[in-house]
């Protein structure tokens, strides 16, 4: 397993795909309470960047990905 410290513009921006591998996927979010706060939390953040604002590092966590072999 190589462990990183990235940015999401370098996971979101990389060429390759990633996937959560099987031991991840019994730990499920549900839309309502993990991804729409998740993803306003992180809209929020890009619209602030994007108008020029000085924003402080936004701290996610340790997110497990696997890639994918095309």
């Amino acid at each position: 397993m190589k462990v990183d410290k990235l940015t999401a513009g370098r996971v979101f921006g990389m060429d390759e795909r990633l996937e959560a591998p099987l031991f991840q996927r019994p730990y499920v979010w549900t839309e309502e309470r993990n991804w729409v706060p998740l993803w306003d939390s992180t809209q929020e953040l890009a619209e602030k960047r994007k108008a020029g604002a000085t924003i402080r590092p936004h701290f996610l966590g340790a997110v497990v990905l696997d890639q994918l072999r095309t």
